[in-house]
């Protein structure tokens, strides 16, 4: 028990001596220490939603409060609770997968070229049903934007059945029920 209590001082000194200077205590609400960057990290978040920023000191209030209903779902065990657990892996996973396809789209975007012979091909195919009276230069761009697009999206494709190499996918599709492809 000693050992445990040594423990815990110890943990709480490491911890409390970790922030650095920079990381000024500028808000406590009970037992919950609110630096200044939290506090500015949260106030520049408003800039996505598109409503007015509201000047500092209404949003003082309403991040108080914030903190103080969050701090009683902490209390009532809500963090716990399985179907909030379950809400945040769905978040997590969407978050994630949204940043990986992001990044993985951003890779691609740089590796994949249209050539102008590949635009005029397109051009020449579709020109009298998509295209009529338009000339090659009206439409180059919009043509090599869809091809690009189309490319990355065939590339993407290819990267996502590439991650299945060498990996075992069992399914029962009896049990979701789902008609089986021949």
């Amino acid at each position: 028990m000693r050992k445990t209590g040594i423990l815990l001082c110890v943990i709480l000194l490491v911890l409390g001596c970790s922030r650095s200077k920079e990381e000024k205590i500028v808000l406590r609400i009970g037992d919950i220490a609110v630096t200044q960057q939290e506090f500015e990290n949260a106030y520049e978040a408003l800039q996505f939603v598109p409503e007015e920023m509201p000047p500092r000191k209404a949003f003082l209030d309403r991040y108080v409060a914030r903190k103080l209903i969050l701090s009683e779902s902490e209390k009532m065990g809500l963090d716990k609770d399985p179907d909030f657990l379950q809400d945040v892996q769905i978040f997590w996973e969407q978050t994630l997968l949204k940043m990986t396809l992001a990044r993985k789209m951003k890779e691609l975007a740089a590796q994949v070229d249209v050539s102008e012979q590949d635009v005029q091909a397109i051009y020449d195919k579709h020109k009298e049903k998509m295209y009529p009276g338009k000339e090659f230069s009206e439409v180059y761009s919009q043509i090599k934007w869809s091809l690009l697009k189309a490319k990355q999206n065939q590339a993407l494709v290819q990267w996502i059945s590439s991650l299945k190499d060498g990996k075992t996918i069992k399914v029962d599709y009896k049990a979701l029920g789902i008609e089986p492809e021949e």
